[in-house]
């Protein structure tokens, strides 16, 4: 981590010690770093280190040491500014900034594996794995303050029944740039909401890691307080963005209390588009099941392109059966409807048309309206 602050290791005896140092305009600092943990004074000599180093940093001291001690994390603070008597807020007001940074977070773990309108229960996996990772710094001076630290390493979920490690693994550093993305683009675009009073400037956030889950969380954040500030110290490991390196490398975010109606129409407009919407889907069949033969029984579809949401469901009773033969053969399939969410799944409601296609691109409709199929 020295290195990448500009320090140069200059010295030291071998196996021992090392000494680094860091050259400025009007001196040149110094700081030796202990190696041997078997030596009895390895832990005098390595706090001695570390506060050499604090000092030359005295804004960043508290990150640098953590990520000296905890190498390859990012550092998330939520301060909350909220008028104070005798140095105490409502509790109500306190529990829900610490509800509603989770919630935030939680949202952008599942964003950083798929976009999605809204979430729901879904993708909890990913996003209890990375809550589970996470661990909580000490309060800080100031307002009322929340310290989230992330791992930037890949987080080890499983899915279907393999681990992430085996697949493409997403990273706890995916998840705070998919948080940091997704604050930004809805303090952008609540900003947009502010001066025009338009809705739509809210459409298309979720491309960037904005979902109705989010949006909550960070309603339920800001309150009635004045202003919500979120702070990420970017950890000078596994920097791609080269503004994320260096001892001031850092995001910060602010919402104030002109956001909060600001907020309050982000969440409307998503449960708006979220509701009911004409969609032509190409996906295939992963799952079939229904009670008894002859009753309408349900399919489940894997979205492919067509819609935001990772899976639909549809109600078949003549066809159930060719749709098992389309499970069995893997085929693809293209439903023309109304999609609709209930509860906390999404159905595909007053089917237009149903069409099956092979993997020799022979195709068979299964239900066609075509004077009724939505262009």
């Amino acid at each position: 981590m020295l290195r990448s602050l500009g320090w140069r290791r200059s010295g030291g005896i071998e196996n021992i010690s090392s000494q680094w140092l860091l050259d400025s305009e009007s001196r040149t600092e110094s700081v030796v770093v202990p190696l041997r943990r078997d030596y009895d004074d390895y832990i005098q000599r390595a706090w001695e280190a570390l506060s050499r180093i604090a000092s030359v940093y005295p804004q960043q001291a508290d990150t640098l040491i953590l990520q000296l001690i905890l190498p390859g994390v990012d550092e998330l603070i939520n301060r909350k500014d909220e008028p104070t008597v005798g140095g105490s807020i409502p509790w109500r007001s306190a529990e829900n900034q610490i509800v509603g940074f989770r919630q935030v977070l939680s949202a952008a773990a599942k964003s950083a594996e798929t976009q999605q309108r809204h979430f729901g229960r879904s993708h909890r996996r990913v996003a209890t794995e990375f809550m589970s990772q996470l661990r909580m710094g000490q309060t800080k001076i100031g307002s009322f303050v929340i310290t989230a630290i992330s791992p930037t390493n890949p987080l080890p979920v499983r899915k279907d029944g393999q681990s992430y490690d085996d697949l493409i693994a997403p990273t706890g550093r995916q998840v705070v740039e998919t948080f940091n993305g997704g604050l930004e683009a809805l303090q952008f675009a609540s900003s947009e909401y502010v001066r025009h009073l338009n809705g739509a400037v809210f459409d298309e956030t979720v491309t960037s890691g904005v979902s109705l889950d989010l949006v909550k969380g960070m309603r339920r954040v800001l309150g009635n307080s004045p202003a919500s500030e979120t702070v990420i110290s970017w950890s000078t490991q596994m920097s791609r963005d080269t503004s994320k390196v260096g001892p001031s490398a850092a995001s910060r975010i602010v919402f104030e209390a002109q956001h909060a109606p600001a907020l309050k129409a982000a969440v409307n407009r998503l449960q708006e588009l979220d509701t009911k919407k004409q969609v032509t889907i190409d996906g295939a069949v992963t799952d079939l099941h229904r009670a008894t033969p002859g009753e309408a029984g349900v399919v489940e579809v894997r979205v492919l392109s067509g819609s935001d949401v990772e899976q639909v469901l549809i109600s078949l009773t003549d066809n159930y059966d060719d749709a098992v033969e389309s499970h069995k053969a893997g085929s693809l399939v293209r439903v023309v409807g109304t999609q609709e969410r209930i509860n906390s799944k999404y159905w595909i409601v007053d089917v237009k048309s149903l069409r099956i296609t092979d993997s020799q691109g022979r195709g068979k409709e299964l239900i066609s309206r075509s004077d009724e199929v939505p262009s």
